[in-house]
């Protein structure tokens, strides 16, 4: 209990007195959003077009909901561009890239939103799966944070990672590399920039818990009327936020963190058994696994 309330209290002594000044979005700032055509992406646009009508440049593989989409964000007062983009190819985010440059546009806000899992048991996981995930999750926000840092002058980067990026999960081995890999690569990032007094950029982590958009169908947990899967629409609500808050590490719901965090003390024998026991997750329904 003491370390608990001792490591909430030192949580309160940053939040007040570390915080990052607020970020300024207005209708003549410029967003950058990967996978913006579906859920927390969606949600998340939709709530920073309705708050501040800042225009908008979505890079998506979904482009038959280009119009659908900008005629939603634009009927909230927002521009929007849309590029065609595969996260999994170098040459597709290269054209992107060469897009944006065209545009003339100085980028505000980079989110890097879009994910994948491909929910399988370990030995079921083949190579490309491994790969597919890797790229989509973690080489290319890298590869656009990279592509588009002299873009963004005084700039904040947003990067969807996850509770997975701090603890094991069953069928989930690429996901879970994945979002550790990303959530290493950011807090990296962010000590390099502090280190040299660097604040032309900024950058955010969130790790949210499973989310309703179907892209985790099938997970359950014994804890599941306790810890209720989220709710997109809330999850892009705090997204929306943490643009402007510009916090380190955002975790969804807050609490959450100090559980993992303090489940990591625990040996690793009985993190696995206790892993083992919550998890009643069965993905033979998701529909990740019907498209391959």
């Amino acid at each position: 209990m003491f370390w608990l309330l001792f490591f909430v209290g030192l949580y309160a002594v940053h939040y007040l007195y570390t915080r990052r000044s607020p970020l300024k979005l207005d209708k003549n700032s410029v967003v950058v959003i990967t996978g913006a055509c579906n859920g927390i992406g969606r949600q998340t646009a939709r709530i920073l077009a309705q708050r501040y009508k800042c225009k908008f440049i979505i890079l998506d593989i979904m482009y038959s909901k280009f119009r659908e989409v900008s005629a939603e964000l634009e009927a909230l007062g927002s521009v929007v561009t849309c590029f065609p983009c595969d996260l999994r190819s170098e040459s597709s985010m290269n054209n992107a890239l060469f897009n944006i440059r065209q545009s003339g546009a100085t980028i505000n806000v980079l989110i890097n939103n879009a994910g994948i899992v491909v929910p399988k048991n370990f030995d079921k996981q083949t190579y490309a799966d491994h790969v597919q995930t890797m790229a989509v999750n973690y080489l290319a926000p890298v590869f656009l944070t990279l592509g588009l840092r002299d873009r963004l002058k005084d700039g904040h980067v947003v990067t969807i990672a996850s509770v997975a990026s701090l603890m094991p999960g069953k069928q989930l081995s690429s996901y879970v590399a994945s979002k550790h890999a990303i959530y290493g690569f950011f807090n990296c990032l962010r000590t390099e920039l502090a280190s040299r007094g660097d604040r032309s950029l900024t950058c955010s982590l969130i790790c949210p818990y499973t989310t309703d958009t179907g892209f985790l169908k099938g997970f359950e947990t014994r804890l599941n009327k306790i810890i209720p899967v989220l709710k997109e629409a809330e999850v892009g609500r705090i997204i929306a936020d943490t643009v402007i808050n510009r916090q380190e590490i955002v975790f969804i719901p807050f609490w959450i963190g100090f559980v993992v965090k303090l489940g990591s003390l625990l040996p690793e024998c009985y993190k696995d058994k206790l892993v083992s026991w919550l998890d009643k997750s069965n993905y033979e329904s998701n529909p990740e696994l019907k498209t391959e």
